[in-house]
Order: structure tokens, then C-alpha cells, then sequence
């Protein structure tokens, strides 16, 4: 927020840097100067000690007395106002320097922002690299998943019998102050013919004309005496209105200096930002690499299962050719004995109507025997209808129920049926 704060207020930082001060103008004018006033003033102070005492001569010994002490005040204010000036022009100077040094801290906001602007684009698109790179990880693992359930589904009971189970084969600037300004308004000792040929008329001349004569220059040095006060008042208003303006210049040097420290704050918390920028980055980045190795090792062991699975299905390709010859000979013997089964389903039904047949006749037999005996027995004759059907008492005594299984016994019941018939 800070940063944001800064760089929102620098356009209006960037007129206050350097402040609209009316530079002040120390030209002095051409009718007045210290070098012309003070040799002015020996002259006449030498002619009036030649001249005869009275009024007027007391009146310009006062004034020439007081005009010495007056344009020593006068050279001394021109003086401050020089230096006045010299602390303006340098404090100028120094916020111009120190503008620029903003502009630059500005510069190097709007390049910190930039920067961050770009790691966090830089952050974004590795986000969204990392989602793509586990989105089309899960993608191969689905793949990868339904082609095992497929080849489990397809092959399980075929290559359990021959490899064994096949789940066990898939694992899942600074500019320093301102020099001082020399001061090159030195004097100028350049006198003007003009006075000195009135002063030396004044010093030649008799006394009327002398009077005459001062009375004049007294007048003329009143007249730029009038002058003098006049412009010393306007710069003293000049000196005033640049005490103002350097009291502005000074508040708008301290509002600089706090917004030099906030921006100083700011770039101290972009630092810090930038500290864990740098941080969440390597971390990224660690964690990213770390997904690659993982990535490698997953295709890795993806390419190893998938020659696993080619050995397999070329296993289970050469032996589909045997697989289909055991298949047909199997459907081969399959029908055999399906004709054999029919055959021996119709001897079965034979043999058991025989049976049921031979059954049938035992009965009758032994009951033809049992009234033969009692026949017998009433005529007094005791024994057994004979030995010839021994075999059939038997069965007929013990009651069983012979089941032909095979051929063999289907066979033996043919014959004793016929053994019987031809009896």
C-alpha cells in the first residue's frame, strides 16, 4: 500500500521540488555606488575645510557627517543581500539536487514494481505449469490404470495358468551541497571626470560661487540620498519577500525530507518484499525440480512396466496360435465324446429295458418254482426244480438293482438276455 501511496503522489511531489523563488536582482543602479559616494564625500569634506564657517556650511557638515554612517548601512544590506542570495541560489541548487534524487527513487520504485509485477507472472505461470504437469500425471495414471484393468480383464485366466497372476506384475545519485557561490562583485575603483572637475571648481572658485556651488551638490546629494532611501526600502521588501519565501522553501524542504523518509520506508518494505519474493521462489523452485525428478521416476517406471507388458502380450501372442490348436482339438474330442456319450446312452437304455425284462422273467420263474415245490410237496415229492436256474434264484432271492455304467456291463446283460432267450 505504501508503494501504491508514493507512486500515486509523485506528480505532485514533482512541482513542489523545485519552488518558484523571484530571484533578486542586487544590481545596483548607475546613479549610485560606494566607490563613486565615499571619494565624493573626501572632496567635499576638503573643500568645506577651506570654506568659510556659517548656517549653510554647518547644515553640510551634518549631512556630510551623517552620509558616511548612512551608505555604510547601505553597503552592509547590499552585503546580507548578497549572502542572502548566495543561501537562496545554494538552497536552489540543493533542492534541485534533491528532486533528482527523488525522480530517481521514483524511478527505482516504478522499476522494483515492475520487477514484482514480473516475478508474480513468473510465480503464476509456474502455478499453472505445475497444475498441468499433475493434471496430465493423473491423465497417464487413469491411462495407465484402465490398461491394466483391460489386460487383468482380458488375459487373467489364460496367464494365470501359464505366468502366473498378472496383478503381481503391475506396482501400482547523491549530488553533495552546492558549492558556495564566489562572490565576484568586488569594487570597481573607477571614478568619474564629471566630479572630479566640480570639485575642483568647487576648491578653485571664490566664496559666493563656492556657497553657491555646495549648495547644488548638497542638493544633488540629497536628491540620491531620497533616492537611496527609496530603494533601500523596496529591498528591504525584497529581503522580506525572500525571507517568506525562504521560510516556504524551508517548509517545502521539510515536507521533502518526510517524504524522503517514507519513501525511504517504502523501499525498506520492498526490500523486505522482495526478501520473501525471493524466498517463495526458491521454494518453487526446489518444489517444482522435485516434481520433475518425480515426473522422471513415474515415466521411468511407466516405460518399465509398459515392456513388461509388451514381453507379456508377445508371450501371450506366440501362444495364441497354441491356445486356438488346443482349442479345436478340444471341441474335437469334446464332439467325440459327445457321440460316444449318446451311444452308450442308448446301450444304457437297452441294457435297463433287458433288465427290467430279466427281472420280469425271474419273477414269473420263481413263482412257476415256488408252485412247482408246492405241487411237489403235495404229491410227496421234496427237493428243487434243479440247478440250471441258480442264477437266477439269486438275483431273484437278493432283489438288487444291477446299474450298467459302462460298456462292458451293458454288454453282459446283452448276453445273459440272450443266454435266457435261447433257455
Amino acid at each position: 500500500m505504501a508503494s501504491a501511496s508514493t507512486s500515486t503522489t509523485a506528480p505532485a511531489i514533482a512541482p513542489a521540488i523545485t519552488p518558484n523563488i523571484a530571484s533578486v536582482s542586487l544590481s545596483h543602479p548607475p546613479f549610485w555606488s560606494t566607490s563613486r559616494v565615499r571619494p565624493i564625500a573626501s572632496r567635499i569634506w576638503a573643500a568645506i575645510n577651506r570654506a568659510k564657517p556659517g548656517p549653510k556650511a554647518d547644515q553640510s557638515t551634518t549631512l556630510i557627517h551623517q552620509l558616511p554612517s548612512k551608505t555604510f548601512k547601505l553597503h552592509k544590506q547590499s552585503h546580507k543581500l548578497q549572502g542572502k542570495d548566495r543561501e537562496i541560489d545554494q538552497l536552489r541548487y540543493w533542492l534541485n539536487g534533491r528532486g533528482q534524487q527523488a525522480g530517481e527513487l521514483f524511478m527505482r520504485i516504478d522499476e522494483e514494481q515492475k520487477r514484482r509485477k514480473g516475478v508474480q507472472a513468473k510465480y503464476e505461470k509456474l502455478c499453472e505449469g505445475v497444475k498441468e504437469l499433475v493434471s496430465a500425471h493423473n491423465m497417464e495414471l487413469r491411462k495407465v490404470a484402465e490398461l491394466e484393468l483391460k489386460l487383468a480383464e482380458r488375459n487373467l485366466e489364460r496367464a494365470e495358468s501359464r505366468l502366473g497372476p498378472v496383478d503381481a506384475l503391475v506396482e501400482p545519485r547523491d549530488h553533495g551541497a552546492a558549492e558556495p557561490v564566489k562572490d565576484h562583485d568586488a569594487a570597481h575603483p573607477a571614478s568619474s571626470d564629471s566630479v572630479r572637475a566640480i570639485s575642483n571648481e568647487i576648491a578653485d572658485s571664490d566664496g559666493l560661487d563656492r556657497d553657491a556651488m555646495l549648495d547644488a551638490v548638497l542638493e544633488a546629494v540629497r536628491r540620491r540620498l531620497g533616492l537611496e532611501l527609496s530603494h533601500t526600502a523596496s529591498l528591504e521588501a525584497e529581503l522580506e519577500e525572500a525571507n517568506d519565501e525562504l521560510k516556504s522553501v524551508s517548509h517545502d524542504v521539510r515536507t521533502l525530507k518526510a517524504q524522503n523518509t517514507e519513501m525511504k520506508d517504502d523501499v525498506e518494505t520492498l526490500e523486505f518484499e522482495k526478501r520473501d519474493l525471493e524466498s517463495e521462489k526458491s521454494e518453487l523452485f526446489e518444489e517444482i525440480t522435485n516434481l520433475a525428478f518425480k515426473l522422471c521416476a513415474e515415466r521411468d517406471d511407466n516405460n518399465a512396466r509398459e515392456g513388461e507388458w509388451t514381453k507379456l502380450w508377445d508371450v501371450i501372442a506366440a501362444d495364441r496360435l497354441e491356445w486356438f490348436a488346443a482349442a479345436k482339438r478340444l471341441s474335437e474330442e469334446v464332439k467325440s465324446l459327445d457321440g460316444e456319450n449318446a451311444m452308450l446312452t442308448a446301450r444304457y437304455e437297452e441294457g435297463r429295458k433287458g433288465f427290467c425284462e430279466l427281472v420280469a422273467y425271474g419273477d414269473r420263474e420263481y413263482d412257476a418254482r415256488m408252485r412247482a415245490e408246492a405241487r411237489l410237496a403235495e404229491l410227496g415229492y421234496g427237493g428243487t426244480c434243479g440247478e440250471s436256474c441258480s442264477e437266477v434264484d439269486l438275483v431273484a432271492d437278493e432283489g438288487e438293482v444291477l446299474e450298467v455304467e459302462s460298456e462292458a456291463s451293458a454288454e453282459e446283460s446283452e448276453e445273459s438276455v440272450e443266454g435266457l432267450g435261447s433257455d
